[in-house]
């Protein structure tokens, strides 16, 4: 199952982007 991930405490993502996800115990950020 895919989670998109998103924080206050981050820069925002630039566009419809998540500023991370989280697949299957995986988490992948940008």
């Amino acid at each position: 199952m895919k989670k998109e991930i998103n924080t206050e405490r981050a820069p925002a993502a630039i566009g419809p982007y998540a500023q991370a996800v989280a697949v299957d115990g995986l988490v992948i950020t940008s």
